[in-house]
């Protein structure tokens, strides 16, 4: 699987630059050549329409921008490492998504469905605000935007029906 990867060593660990495999479950390895691997590189796995789950270990620090964005069919994604840096877009038009998952936390499937509805990158970062204060000012947010700013499609389930009868 290792001969899937394009790597470079970078100050002594394992910088991924793409991923050629056709794997839908990927198990990205600790190590390559006996260095961690901790950097999942700028748009390294974009556009991969075979993967459907990717397991990250500890080792990886930082997924920089676009890392695994349109990955269309990507269902699940899990972070071992909770404190890991995603960078800009990391998940971007990874429509399918139904887990995220950072360590031991239990919020995977709702941090999924709220990226996949409000398409908010804050959503994927921890910072000063608890995670679920934040999905609640983002939802609120959303909620208060008024239907005629186009909105309206995403609200009505099968009502606008109701008016022709």
């Amino acid at each position: 699987m290792q001969q899937n990867f394009e790597y470079t060593i970078k100050e002594n660990s394992i910088y991924i630059e793409a991923y050629k495999g056709k794997e839908g479950t990927l198990f990205v390895p600790e190590s390559i050549e006996g260095y961690p691997v901790q950097t999942i590189g700028k748009k390294a796995f974009l556009g991969n329409r075979m993967l459907r789950n990717v397991y990250l270990p500890k080792t990886v620090c930082v997924a920089e921008d676009w890392a695994f964005s349109h990955c269309i069919n990507l269902r699940r994604i899990e972070f071992a490492n909770e404190n890991v840096v995603l960078q800009k877009n990391v998940l971007m038009g990874c429509n399918a998504l139904e887990r995220i998952k950072y360590g031991g936390a239990n919020n995977d499937a709702l941090l999924a469905v709220a990226y996949g509805i409000l398409s908010d990158n804050d959503l994927l970062r921890k910072e000063s605000a608890t995670w679920y204060e934040m999905l609640d000012e983002k939802t609120e947010h959303f909620l208060s935007i008024n239907d005629a700013d186009g909105f309206e499609g995403l609200w009505t389930f099968g009502e606008e029906d109701y008016s022709e009868q």
